[in-house]
């Protein structure tokens, strides 16, 4: 997790309406790539954390529209592979909490098109890792959970493709076994198959319990 006075200035940020000034100026410079790009980082650093600080951030971005904006930025600049890698970075951090407001996060962000969204742009540019890892975790976090409401969005995903966009990652290393893929995207593909529901499609014995943060190692570790 970020280091206390990383914390710290990322409070000073949220507190100063940093979040609402992003989210501002991606409305009204839609159409400017670099813009969204930059936008979707600055979203993902301000709220990037697990502290229950750095979760009301998570939700103070979503209320405000972020997670609408990040899947709307990967839309329009659908080709650029800059701006779905920071926007899946965005979306995953976003969409990471396991309380009851992370939950309705995850609900928003398939509401949003999010999914679908995550599946084209993981198609679009099978050999960028970075896109393949955010993807990958974005689509394991919001995903995740096990009531009905989660089940619908466990199927949403699989209509979009989610199944086989993630056992695709194994081709972008022109092979047949994913096992060639980095471990952290080899785990990351395991944990978004789990959560969809498809935990059959790669074999693994390990559980998904927690969200995935766009600049952490799974294990919480920088």
């Amino acid at each position: 997790p970020p280091a206390p006075q990383g914390r710290m200035r990322q409070q000073r940020a949220a507190d100063a309406g940093a979040l609402e000034a992003v989210l501002a100026g991606m409305a009204r410079h839609v159409d400017e790539l670099r813009m969204q790009q930059l936008g979707c980082i600055a979203i993902s650093n301000v709220i990037l954390g697990t502290d229950e600080a750095a979760l009301l951030r998570q939700k103070r971005a979503a209320e405000g529209g972020a997670l609408e904006s990040v899947v709307h930025a990967m839309q329009i600049h659908a080709p650029s592979e800059g701006v779905v890698e920071e926007a899946l970075a965005a979306l995953r951090n976003v969409t990471c909490g396991l309380d009851e407001s992370g939950f309705l996060r995850k609900q928003r962000a398939a509401k949003a098109g999010a999914l679908e969204a995550i599946v084209v742009g993981m198609c679009a540019f099978p050999s960028s890792l970075g896109i393949q890892e955010q993807g990958c975790a974005a689509l394991a976090n919001i995903t995740l959970g096990s009531g009905s409401v989660a089940l619908a969005r466990k199927q949403r995903a699989a209509d979009a493709g989610a199944i086989e966009a993630v056992v695709a990652i194994a081709h972008a290393a022109n092979t047949v076994d994913v096992g060639a893929a980095p471990p952290q995207i080899q785990r990351l593909a395991r944990a978004a198959l789990r959560t969809v529901g498809a935990q059959h499609a790669i074999e693994s014995n390990a559980g998904v319990s927690a969200c995935f943060l766009a600049g952490e190692t799974l294990d919480g570790s920088t």
